[in-house]
């Protein structure tokens, strides 16, 4: 174990603790956040989550607790919400309504998704804001939810292919964008967003899912029950929840949470550059937690994400001295490219252990 000669600070930042990931690019960990902008004033310690919005409900995994399992426990699974979490009295009801540019239009029942030959594979979401609150320290943000590092988990997901749904009911050629619209409700009507149709038929990157189980359970509540789609390595955003309708279109959604949110910006001015789809490589330090000063041997731990849904971490270094020296983190077990290559979802999710 590494026993520092010194008194080490530890911070999620560029003057204590940094976790730098290398996959399908390098990124480093943000700027220094201070002890108290992390604070957690609202949840009580035993619960799973950290509220940070109250009503719609959003609250982030606690650092300490996702870094324990590769695959998130449901209660430990981040949650944000547009509106209120809709009810459904009716499963045996429940049908997603698919129109646009097909051939044949018919609404896809919950019973003829369970008929359908099924797929499972892991993936990670991840919110566009995680790590919003070290953003804010440098830069103000006008959002409510200032998560932490906490808004990402990675679960095991059971559903049907929308390559399958789409190739049965048949797509015209001109078809380029598909809407996925929640039953969720916001300030905006109902939540959704698009995805090109060419992520959909991509078969060297994991498939696109119409889930309806997660961690071989059916889905909850809070996770979309009955059916949401899943996207492996897209932002979380795109992973509608409580789907609703399917439109094959010729061109990107129009809904106004995807015109508005989640867009890169760029330069001073904030230039629109469009809206974000892939993640971007990222490495975040969950325990020891931000702002602690230690004394002896340390070991620190935390996840890294590839971005890319078709590449893997293959390395992480950290360093306690503001960058100057790194070291090579030992990665989990569940962290290896022949997981990917062999058909599993495996989406970038690392458990770095340094000692």
């Amino acid at each position: 174990m590494w026993n520092p000669d010194r008194r080490e600070v530890l911070q999620l930042g560029l003057g204590g603790a940094l976790a730098l990931a290398s996959g399908c690019g390098i990124r480093r960990a943000g700027s220094i956040v201070a002890p108290d902008e992390l604070h957690d004033r609202g949840s009580p310690p035993d619960h799973h989550l950290i509220e940070r919005l109250a009503d719609p409900f959003c609250g982030e995994g606690r650092l300490e607790r996702i870094v324990r399992s590769w695959i998130t426990p449901e209660p430990d699974f981040f949650v944000l919400n547009h509106g209120r979490v809709p009810v459904f009295d009716e499963p045996a009801r429940y049908a997603v309504e698919i129109f646009g540019h097909i051939t044949t239009t018919r609404p896809l029942t919950l019973a003829r998704l369970r008929s359908m030959p099924r797929t499972t594979v892991e993936a990670t979401l991840v919110c566009a804001g995680n790590r919003r609150r070290e953003h804010h320290a440098v830069q103000p943000i006008e959002d409510p939810v200032l998560w932490t590092g906490g808004a990402i988990g990675n679960a095991r997901w059971t559903g049907v292919r929308l390559v399958d749904v789409l190739e049965e009911i048949g797509v015209k050629n001109d078809a380029a964008h598909v809407w996925l619209e929640g039953h969720d409700t916001g300030v905006d009507g109902r939540f959704g967003g698009s995805i090109p149709i060419t992520r959909i038929y991509d078969r060297d990157a994991p498939p696109v899912l119409l889930a309806f189980e997660m961690n071989d359970r059916p889905l909850t509540p809070r996770h979309g029950f009955p059916v949401r789609a899943i996207v492996p390595g897209f932002i979380g955003a795109r992973s509608v929840k409580w789907l609703a309708r399917i439109l094959v279109a010729t061109r990107p959604s129009h809904n106004p949470f995807f015109l508005r949110n989640h867009h890169w910006r760029d330069g001073e001015g904030g230039i629109d550059q469009g809206p974000i789809y892939e993640l971007r490589t990222n490495a975040v330090i969950c325990t020891p937690a931000s702002g602690l000063a230690l004394r002896g041997p340390v070991t620190v731990s935390g996840y890294a994400i590839a971005g890319d849904p078709r590449a893997t971490i293959t390395r992480v270094e950290v360093s306690t001295d503001g960058g100057r020296r790194w070291r090579p983190a030992a990665l989990g077990k569940n962290v290896s490219p022949s997981c990917w290559r062999g058909g599993y979802l495996y989406d970038g999710w690392s458990m770095i252990d340094l000692t």
